[in-house]
């Protein structure tokens, strides 16, 4: 049963008609059908999916990929783009397109503002590391992961880059035996219009948890908005939810979000009984859900560290957070939007 809010587009399972039409189709051997029953091509304008964008952003400069994953794998790598952007611009469509597919498991853009810049600092633990100047101001652009999509807002709704802010490009790359050189890029799309309400996206995370080595159902909580230490629990003013994507990495078995309202009340926002690590699932509501200011998102998520777990590396060890495939994450984004002033 699907949960308030949460829109069909996000069900990417097939009715049961298609799948035994699919499956009749594979035992037959695939035969192809006539020409004439083609649908027409899709287009993909120059490539990409948010359509013609109004500017590209390029690392400056190929990254070499090397053949061989190190033992303690390869570091997260940060690259800096200007934007040399006279003004502020708001972006309401946003890709993130790998060079090298092969190789970047992941994306995340970062708008890092001027280091002269009064741009508040957005709810939750910091994005960025202290090594960028003004980088508790940092917001998230976009991303792309296994299974992700676009950022492509609704009218009205758009994500801001101040004047001078830079781009940081954090990059996450998985060697696959041949050496390889990566060149990422982003695309952007501006509002036409000046938009009502700012989009940001939040962190909720946990970067405690040990799960026990053979555990097949490990517990991780989480709540936010919050720094790292746990405090500022709560939005500071009324917002509005308009997207969650769960992210965990192989052991991940479930992720589940709601909200708890200052009067006590409690409402599940989304459910993900079988989270799958190649299909991180961005889910976006139909209509935007509004929280008054206090609401405090809580996250629970079970881990599978067993034998039992097919895809996992090593079930004798504990597991703790870390950026490395082999390691793990609990991060329950929530974007939300406030109203522009």
């Amino acid at each position: 049963m699907p949960l308030p809010g949460v829109p069909e587009p996000n069900e990417r399972t097939l009715p049961e008609k298609d799948r035994e039409t699919l499956l009749a189709w594979i035992d037959q051997g695939c035969p192809k059908g006539s020409d004439k029953d083609l649908p027409p091509p899709v287009e993909w304008p120059e490539g990409w999916r948010i359509g013609k964008p109004d500017a590209i952003l390029e690392m400056a400069y190929d990254f070499s990929v090397p053949a061989e994953m190190p033992p303690s794998g390869i570091p997260y790598k940060y690259f800096t783009i200007d934007t040399n952007f006279k003004e502020d611009m708001w972006v309401q469509r946003a890709e993130a397109r790998p060079g090298s597919p092969e190789v970047v498991h992941h994306i995340i853009a970062f708008i890092l503002p001027p280091s002269n810049s009064d741009e508040p600092v957005p709810e939750g633990p910091p994005l960025l590391p202290p090594i960028f100047p003004n980088s508790k101001r940092a917001t998230i652009l976009c991303g792309t992961a296994p299974g992700d999509m676009p950022t492509m807002l609704r009218d009205g709704y758009a994500k801001k880059v101040p004047k001078g802010a830079k781009v940081v490009l954090q990059m996450h790359y998985t060697p696959n035996g041949r050496a390889q050189k990566d060149r990422s890029k982003i695309g952007l799309i501006f509002s036409k219009d000046p938009p009502k309400y700012r989009v940001l996206s939040l962190p909720v995370l946990n970067f405690q948890f040990r799960i026990p080595p053979g555990d097949g159902n490990h517990k991780v909580e989480s709540v936010g908005p919050a720094d790292l230490g746990g405090r500022q629990v709560g939005f500071e003013k009324d917002v509005q939810i308009v997207g969650f994507m769960p992210h965990m990495h192989l052991r991940g078995k479930d992720f589940y979000i709601e909200a708890f309202y200052p009067d006590g009340k409690k409402e599940p926002l989304l459910s993900v009984p079988h989270f799958d690590f190649n299909w991180q699932m961005a889910y976006r509501l139909a209509e935007p859900l509004k929280l008054p200011k206090g609401t405090v998102i809580h996250c629970v998520a079970h881990f599978d560290n067993s034998d039992k777990n097919p895809n996992n590396p090593d079930a004798k060890k504990e597991v703790r957070w870390g950026d490395q495939t082999w390691q793990e994450m609990m991060v329950g984004w929530t974007d939300y939007a406030v109203a522009v002033k």
